[in-house]
This record gives C-alpha cells, sequence and structure tokens, in this order.
C-alpha cells in the first residue's frame, strides 16, 4: 500500500486490540497514516442476557450505566495509547446489530484503506482458530483486514 492510509482498529477493551494496535504500529505504520479506533458498545446484548432478578427499572440503569462506564473507560485507554505512540487519530463508537457489521460498514462509510482486529481465538465449541466477529469482519469487509493472534 503507498500512500496515506486511514486504518480502522476495532478495539473491546481487550489486551487483544490493545496488542493489534501494537502490531500495526510497530510493523505497518507509516508517518501520514491516520487511526480510527472503533468501539462498538454492547449494550442491548448485555440487556438481552441479564439474570432474572435483575429484570427491574434499578437492574436495568445499573447495566446501562456500567455499561457507559466501561465504554468511556476504553474510550479514555485507547486515546492515551494513541497519543504516547503521537500516532494521527480518534477513537469512536458506533451501534449497529453486532461488532462485526459495525466494523464492516464504518470501513465502507469512512473511506478506510485496511481494518486491524484483534482475535482471542475462540471460535464456535472453540474449535475454530478465530471468533465470530474476526470471521465476519474477514468475510465482509471489502479492504484488506489483518487478525492479530496472540503467539
Amino acid at each position: 500500500m503507498s500512500g496515506h492510509k486511514t486504518v480502522l482498529i476495532a478495539v473491546d477493551g481487550s489486551v487483544h486490540s490493545e496488542r493489534a494496535f501494537d502490531w500495526y504500529v510497530a510493523n505497518l505504520y507509516r508517518e501520514g497514516d491516520e487511526v480510527i479506533g472503533l468501539v462498538c458498545p454492547q449494550i442491548a446484548n448485555r440487556l438481552s442476557s441479564i439474570a432474572e432478578e435483575e429484570k427491574n427499572p434499578d437492574g436495568i440503569m445499573r447495566i446501562i450505566e456500567d455499561e457507559h462506564k466501561r465504554i468511556q473507560e476504553t474510550i479514555d485507554r485507547f486515546t492515551k495509547r494513541i497519543e504516547a505512540t503521537q500516532v494521527k487519530g480518534e477513537v469512536i463508537t458506533a451501534n449497529g446489530i453486532s461488532p462485526g457489521q459495525t466494523i464492516v460498514e464504518m470501513a465502507a462509510s469512512r473511506g478506510i484503506s485496511f481494518i486491524v482486529i484483534g482475535s482471542r481465538g475462540r471460535g464456535v465449541e472453540r474449535r475454530t482458530p478465530i471468533g465470530h466477529v474476526c470471521d465476519f469482519v474477514m468475510n465482509n469487509a471489502t479492504v484488506p483486514v489483518m487478525i492479530c493472534k496472540d503467539a
């Protein structure tokens, strides 16, 4: 790839997304590239799987508040990581049906050059080398996808 690139890095607050960013900076980053860290909140998923005893207004509000706090902590931590490396970039959030679909749609709408995503390596029944989000992005993105697995 020549010229300046806009790179989307999937950010979920895990060590895997942090390692993916570090790998990108160490191996692919070129001066002038821009990074967009994308956080995909999953409040609806958290609410759909709450325990019966939390299915009341106070329990639901507590879950929403906890998720908003987790999202903000993730944004702050990744923003500091970008600033520490002096890479041009920003961290954004986008809601969607699923993280994979949100990543693919955001890449298309923002003119992303390629996607970097960290993988826990936990597919269905733990028999596949990548998880369902990585699999979806890899099979549906219209730009190159770099999946960073832990060694």
